[in-house]
């Protein structure tokens, strides 16, 4: 399985900011072969291994952490997972627009394709009833 790009994102902001606090963990950072989807694919691995449903922040970033400061780690394969990132994404204004307009447009559509499937509904017969 592929990480979420939210996952990457997450991931990604905790350790660029490590770098810029910690001189230490940014020569670790900056090493040739490590990438950031070796880092959330090994991050994945780690939480299988775990056996748990659920890790806290801190346990995941110091797997990422540890990704890039030990040299030789390297996730094994492929892993069927579900990753779900705790916190609230932010979107641009833009990408609300363009949210709420797919939103109404998919509103239009389905009451759209009911009044077309009731125009089109063949009535029900009726039978003639003859009284003399």
């Amino acid at each position: 399985m592929k990480a979420s790009e939210e996952f990457k994102k997450t991931i990604a902001a905790y350790l660029d900011e490590r770098a810029r606090t910690d001189a230490a963990f940014a020569a670790s950072y900056a090493k040739e072969g490590k990438s950031l989807d070796g880092c959330c694919a090994y991050i994945l691995q780690a939480a299988k291994e775990g056996g748990c449903a659920g890790y806290a922040d801190d346990e995941v970033f110091g797997w990422a952490v540890h990704y890039y400061d030990e040299d030789g780690l390297e996730a094994k394969g492929g892993i069927n997972a579900r990753v779900a990132v705790n916190h609230a994404v932010e979107l641009t204004p833009e990408e609300v627009e363009a949210a709420r307009r797919r939103a109404i447009d998919d509103v239009y559509n389905a009451q759209r394709a009911k009044m077309t499937a009731k125009a089109t509904a063949k009535p029900a017969p009726t039978e003639t009833l003859t009284l003399f």
